[in-house]
């Protein structure tokens, strides 16, 4: 292994993570400026200030581009500085509340019979999981029962549906049947879905939601998010199909309108593009339809959000049936469309903005690399996260990003060929196991302003004889200085507290101190010995 070749692994691939989560946020700002008409003006000068100032208590993790603003305002005529960028949601908003090691499993669509149980959805004809098949309370079937099954459900009413049950999204790659069918129809139908697919009974929708386009089951699409507990719903909107789509999608076409909290769609809907529509292509007005029993709707979107804290922010997808029963048909986790919610209903996190954004980032940070070490920056403050193994010396800087480095993190330095620390004077806190077995450490040098040594911090320095505490300090951990072999160490009159077993292991411990101090003291009940500093 060439010299130091760890570091430039550890440099070079933290500095990919950031360049690839700008390119993210890039790209979704690309997208942005491409929907954004040549003829649209420019927010003004006094718009541009406000958001700047709206914003600014982010700006260390996200530096907000007013180009989102100039979209909305310009689809709306409606100016708001609260409008949540794409890259603001997906990037930060998601990364923070959504556990994305739960996805695949929890958003298959062939479990969510098991995940909302007590939750009406439509009935299911038959589950293909992995390429085995089931009858929809999962008794195993074989593929001829599969075929029959199919066959029996194809011509009864509106017939049937099928989806893939995992990876799938955006309306794609749904299919509808309806009417006689043979065998090796239904087999090719099986084939072509792969191993992973549902088949269901169509829906039929209440009245007043058909009268807006019978051919396709129009949905309630929310977005919750979930903060201490509490399910949040941001927005709610009704997504209807046009022309023949037999899908209510909004990236297929569909057309999506606001809902109110009484259940009353707005007077205007919008396209994907953001292109207002006073009314559906086939003339029916939005405001004309109150959502059948929308309380209920939004009573079973509030239950099932807490079924899967997993997934802090999610889009959920109901539609109503005949009955007026709330229909879970999906919900969506990760990537989902925000672009229809706030040309409908305006800023997305609403009179919650600044709730929504204190919790996000609230203990959010970003790593970023020298060759030296590696560091975690927070809102007010940078913490050193994990240093070179190979080095001998390290000098750590005061700040970066422009904020000060306060803290030498957990197990930064762990088990490093570090002789030589150098920390600056910003440092307040040295964490657990920071320098941890570090055998080769002859020497660092602790600043004025350090206030607290962590547990176990130099536990293993076997060749660190003398420290010198600085003045200011007020406290020592346990197993600070465990199995330093022969240590010195001065400690300030401002230490008023030292662990019983900071020292354990050690074959001699010299302490210099104040008379009369608590170091005295200390090394009076542990029968150590005591050198006053005069």
């Amino acid at each position: 292994m060439l010299p130091f070749e760890n570091d430039f692994i550890r440099f070079f691939s933290t500095r990919e993570k950031i360049r690839s989560l700008k390119a993210k946020e890039e790209m979704q700002k690309n997208y942005c400026r491409k929907s954004i008409d040549k003829k649209t003006s420019a927010l003004t000068d006094q718009q541009v200030l406000e958001i700047e100032e709206r914003w600014k208590k982010i700006s260390f993790a996200y530096q907000m581009d007013p180009v989102w603003h100039q979209l909305y305002t310009s689809k709306t005529g409606k100016f708001s500085k609260d409008y949540i960028p794409n890259e603001l949601h997906y990037y930060f908003t998601e990364y923070q509340l959504i556990n994305f090691n739960y996805l695949r499993a929890f958003t298959d669509k062939n479990y969510l019979a098991l995940l909302f149980s007590d939750i009406k959805q439509p009935k299911t004809v038959i589950r293909c999981i992995q390429g085995f098949f089931y009858m929809g309370d999962y008794t195993p079937i074989s593929i001829d029962e599969a075929v029959s099954l199919v066959r029996e459900n194809i011509g009864v009413d509106k017939g049937v549906v099928v989806k893939p049950s995992i990876s799938s999204w955006g309306g794609r790659n749904i299919s509808f049947y309806n009417g006689d069918m043979g065998v090796e129809e239904v087999r090719q139908i099986f084939s072509s879905y792969g191993k992973n697919f549902i088949v269901q009974n169509v829906l039929e929708q209440h009245k007043d939601l058909a009268a807006i386009h019978s051919d396709s089951v129009n949905t309630v699409r929310i977005i919750t998010i979930l903060i201490e507990g509490e399910v949040v719903l941001l927005s709610a909107c009704l997504r209807m199909g046009v022309g023949k789509s037999q899908v209510d999608n909004f990236s297929q076409g569909g057309v999506g309108c606001g809902i109110d909290t009484e259940g009353r769609l707005r007077s205007i809907g919008y396209d994907r593009h953001g292109n207002m529509v006073k009314q559906h292509p086939n003339g029916f007005h939005f405001e004309d339809c109150i959502v059948p029993n929308f309380n209920e709707v939004v009573k079973q979107v509030k239950k099932a959000a807490l079924r899967v804290p997993q997934f802090g922010v999610a889009s959920w997808d109901f539609a109503v049936d005949k009955t007026g029963a709330p229909i879970l048909i999906e919900y969506n986790v990760g990537g989902g469309g925000i672009d229809i919610h706030q040309y409908n209903n305006g800023p997305l996190y609403g009179d919650k903005t600044d709730k929504i954004i204190d919790y996000v980032f609230k203990d959010y940070h970003y790593e970023d690399a020298t060759i030296q070490y590696n560091y975690y920056v927070y809102n007010d403050h940078v913490t050193i996260s994990n240093g070179s193994k190979d080095m001998s010396v390290v000098w750590i800087k005061k700040e970066h990003h422009g904020l000060p480095v306060t803290r030498i993190g957990r197990r930064a330095f762990e088990n490093s060929r570090l002789k030589l620390a150098i920390l600056p004077k910003s440092v307040l806190h040295i964490d657990y196991c920071a320098f941890y077995n570090c055998k080769n450490l002859i020497y660092i040098r602790l600043p004025k302003g350090l206030r607290t040594i962590g547990r176990s911090s130099f536990n293993g320095c076997t060749n660190l004889k003398s420290v010198k505490l600085p003045h200011g300090m007020n406290s020592i951990g346990i197993y600070s200085f465990k199995n330093t072999g022969n240590i010195e160490i001065h400690i300030p009159a401002t230490v008023q507290s030292i662990a019983d077993n900071a020292f354990e292991g050690c074959q001699k411990v010299v302490i210099h101190g104040v008379k009369n101090s608590f170091a005295e003291e200390y090394a009076k009940v542990h029968n150590y010995c005591f050198c006053p500093d005069y």
